[in-house]
C-alpha cells in the first residue's frame, strides 16, 4: 500500500502538461533522464526523488550506476539515510524547458513568482524544492523548504560526505512556463 501511495504522490506531483515527469530508477539511468550537471569527473548528475519514512519525498543525487543513495533523515539524530527503495528519476523530453535559476533563503518566494518550481517532494506538510549547490568542486542535489511557512528563510539542505550542510545562497530548478499556476497543482493519494 505505501509503494501504491508512492507512486501516485510522485506520478501526480506533475500533471500531463508539464515538461517533465518522474521514472522509477532501478540503476540504470534512462535516456530522457534529465542532466543537472556534470562532477568532477565529467561523469553526468542526475536528479532523484525518494521516499523516507523519517522525511516523506525528497529530492536526491543520483550518479551513472548508483543503486543507493545519500538522502536526509529529519529525525533527532539528523543522520542520512542509505535507500534502495521507492528511487525515482527525474525525467523531460524538452529539457531546454528546464532550467536552473540562482535563489537564496530570503529572496526565494520573490525570485520564483510567476516561475513554475520544479516540485521536489513533500515533507511535514511543506512542498519541497529541488534545489543545486556547487560544493567542493562537486554539483549536489538537495531539498529546498518552500513552503509558505518558510517564507524569507527558504533554505537548502543537502548529504554530502554523510553529513548534513545547509546552504543559503544556491540554485533552484524551475520550468520555463511562467504562466503555470503551481501553487493551484493537486496532489492525490490514494
Amino acid at each position: 500500500m505505501l509503494t501504491l501511495a508512492f507512486i501516485l504522490l510522485t506520478v501526480n506531483i506533475c500533471n500531463a502538461n508539464q515538461d517533465y515527469y518522474w521514472r522509477d530508477y532501478t540503476g540504470k539511468i534512462p535516456s530522457d533522464a534529465f542532466v543537472a550537471g556534470q562532477d568532477v569527473n565529467q561523469e553526468k548528475v542526475y536528479i532523484g526523488l525518494v521516499y523516507l519514512k523519517s522525511a516523506g519525498i525528497v529530492p536526491t543525487t543520483i550518479l551513472q550506476g548508483q543503486k543507493v543513495t545519500d538522502i536526509l533523515s529529519v529525525g533527532n539524530l539528523n543522520i542520512p539515510e542509505k535507500t534502495q527503495n521507492y528511487v525515482q528519476i527525474l525525467c523531460t523530453d524538452t529539457p531546454q524547458m528546464l532550467e536552473w535559476i540562482t535563489a537564496n533563503k530570503t529572496h526565494f518566494h520573490f525570485l520564483t513568482m510567476n516561475k513554475h518550481v520544479v516540485r521536489g517532494g513533500v515533507q511535514t506538510d511543506h512542498w519541497l524544492s529541488i534545489g543545486r549547490v556547487y560544493y567542493q568542486n562537486e554539483i549536489i542535489i538537495g531539498k529546498i523548504l518552500s513552503g509558505r511557512a518558510t517564507i524569507n528563510d527558504a533554505f537548502m539542505q543537502y548529504v554530502h560526505s554523510n553529513d548534513i550542510t545547509t546552504a543559503y545562497s544556491y540554485e533552484v530548478l524551475v520550468n520555463k512556463e511562467s504562466d503555470r499556476d503551481s501553487e493551484n497543482e493537486l496532489i492525490e493519494i490514494a
